[in-house]
């Protein structure tokens, strides 16, 4: 009897554990759901389209100042121990960028049948561009030279990436990620190259 009472103890606790558990997840999970009638629909085929998607967080917190953070650096690579060199990023609105970047995007579309990556690269593509989360201007200053892009951001493949621009007919791209702060401005972000086994540079804030 006293077996069965404890057990029946242990099984009420774990029940009323898992319940407020299961609570504090539905919470969680509550303050990052965007109800369906707010979510942006993607644009047509072929097109490339910006969309404003309360959800993206990387498109909430990529504009400002960026510059390398050494001590993330100092961690993730301890043989870049003792770098001094200057990289830094600013992403900026900027309507002529926006025009830009979105008509050179479309006129690149066509060009892509054929591409040597094949079919099925120029449809993920397309595809990609139906949802562009934000565009603007990129100012990259590394060490003594500095660079100007107009900048689309995009999901690729399942990671964020960075389609760039510099002149008419140079483009470029970068893999992007970020860890957020919700609760200040101590976020993140990571800037890789556009191959996937490429390192990423560490970047916070500038303030």
């Amino acid at each position: 009897m006293f077996r069965t009472t404890a057990l029946l103890l242990v099984v009420c606790v774990l029940t009323a554990s898992a319940t407020t558990a299961a609570l504090a997840m539905a919470e969680k999970k509550a303050d990052f759901e965007i109800p369906a009638k707010e979510m942006p629909e993607p644009g047509e085929s072929g097109k490339a389209t910006l969309i404003n998607d309360p959800a993206n967080l990387l498109a909430l917190e990529l504009r400002g100042t960026w510059t390398i953070d050494l001590e993330v650096t100092g961690r993730m690579y301890p043989e870049a121990k003792g770098f001094g060199g200057k990289y830094e990023l600013t992403f900026t609105e900027n309507d002529e960028s926006q025009t830009r970047i979105l008509a050179t995007i479309e006129l690149a579309m066509p060009s892509l049948q054929g591409d040597e990556r094949g079919d099925r690269f120029a449809a993920d593509f397309r595809e990609a561009v139906r949802r562009i989360y934000q565009c603007g201007k990129l100012v990259m200053f590394e060490r003594d030279e500095t660079m100007t892009f107009d900048y689309a951001l995009i999901s690729w493949r399942g990671n964020p990436h960075l389609i760039l621009r510099e002149g008419k007919d140079d483009f470029e791209s970068a893999h992007v990620m970020l860890a957020r702060d919700p609760n200040g401005d101590n976020d993140i972000l990571f800037m890789g190259g556009d191959q996937t086994k490429e390192s990423f540079a560490p970047l916070k804030r500038k303030k």
